[in-house]
């Protein structure tokens, strides 16, 4: 498990799954690979209380704010400022296949 400077919590398997996806990413040629990964949960309307998230792989740091960029064991995530507002002080975790954010 590990908590980031914005408050958002890593646990241990969603690391791992991070881990893995950028080792296949290197193995696919991808030069400094990095985890584009955005959360948004609905406040108000017919979607309100759902949430949606996304996670995909980018290439290179330049030209992303550095208080966006994250680094776990070996890995660099970006996370935009509404996704680390949105996931301040959640746990995200890989279970089943699958990431999930707890309410």
């Amino acid at each position: 498990m590990e908590k980031l400077r914005c408050g958002t919590i890593l646990m241990d398997r969603f690391i791992a799954f991070l881990k893995e996806e950028d080792a296949l990413q290197r193995s696919q040629g991808t030069s400094d690979p990095v985890v584009i990964l955005e959360y948004v949960k609905c406040v108000e309307g017919d979607r309100a209380g759902e949430a949606f998230w996304s996670l995909v792989w980018g290439r290179g740091v330049a030209g992303r704010k550095d208080w966006c960029l994250f680094s776990v064991a070996g890995v660099t995530i970006y996370m935009s400022r509404q996704t680390q507002q949105a996931l301040r002080w959640k746990h995200i975790d890989y279970i089943d296949n699958q990431v999930i954010v707890p309410s």
